[in-house]
């Protein structure tokens, strides 16, 4: 994973993020998953300038070493899932933060249209090539996690007009991918549905999209394990994220074992 060292980062903290990463992943750490998920939220900004300065160099001229970079900040991108509300914050926090955010759905989309093409190449080598199976292998679960990446990031962003301006030319080619991958996945059949009346912005969906939305950015329980509902909340003054319904809580959630908001929190001004 050490391509995700982007030349372009002057602060380094794609570079921390990289050995962080690989520090658990040797270590064998509890809850690895959510250990990567917060990580990614927390240089969400940073991915998503990295990506979109790769996007146009690849634009410019096709590069392995390159392509290899962007396709590694993809995979870490679509770690992110809904259930990480520190994400769906910024996702909602409009251009004015990250205006990259707005292109992200666009980028997924992209990029699982054009994940097509070396698929088709590789699957139609000979079935006895140990190298062309791992390849897939490792395809389809790249294509899992943009597949579900770009599900879940349209489904919060239902109503962002923005997202789906830049959409819309091209969901035609997205629908194609989408059953694609699906017949690939063999196992996504509601799924694909939900995906297909999404893209379409169905009623039924739409619903279901505002209600898991609307979730996601409740700011009245609070951060702490707790959960408790505040009628006045105290919010963390550094990302204005999490909030809290004590000052015990909130000193209690800076270094919690299983969920320290150290680990998530930034400022929201790049």
């Amino acid at each position: 994973m050490g391509i995700i060292v982007y030349k372009g980062d002057r602060s380094g903290q794609l570079r921390e993020l990289y050995y962080t990463w690989l520090i658990a992943l040797l270590g064998n750490a509890p809850h690895i998953d959510i250990v990567t998920s917060r990580l990614c939220a927390l240089y969400m900004p940073h991915l998503l300038k990295a990506l979109t300065q790769l996007k146009q160099r690849l634009r410019d001229k096709e590069d392995v070493v390159l392509r290899e970079k962007f396709d590694a900040i993809i995979s870490l991108i679509t770690l992110v899932r809904q259930q990480n509300r520190y994400f769906v914050r910024l996702v909602l926090s409009g251009s004015s933060v990250v205006p990259e955010v707005n292109l992200l759905a666009k980028l997924l989309a992209e990029y699982l249209i054009g994940l097509q093409v070396p698929w088709h190449r590789i699957f139609d080598r000979p079935h006895n090539d140990t190298s062309s199976s791992t390849q897939l292998n490792d395809m389809i679960q790249l294509a899992k996690h943009v597949y579900n990446g770009l599900f879940s990031l349209l489904r919060v962003q239902i109503d962002s007009n923005p997202v789906w301006i830049e959409l819309d030319p091209i969901i035609p080619e997205v629908l194609k991918a989408v059953d694609h991958w699906s017949a690939v996945f063999d196992e996504y059949g509601d799924l694909t549905d939900n995906f297909r009346d999404l893209l379409a912005r169905k009623e039924r969906m739409v619903d279901i999209s505002r209600r898991i939305r609307d979730n996601q950015i409740d700011v009245s329980h609070c951060a702490y394990p707790c959960w408790e509902r505040s009628e006045k909340p105290r919010q963390c003054s550094r990302c204005r994220l999490a909030v809290y319904c004590t000052v015990e809580h909130q000193k209690q959630h800076w270094d919690h074992r299983e969920g320290a908001h150290r680990a998530v929190c930034y400022t929201m001004e790049f």
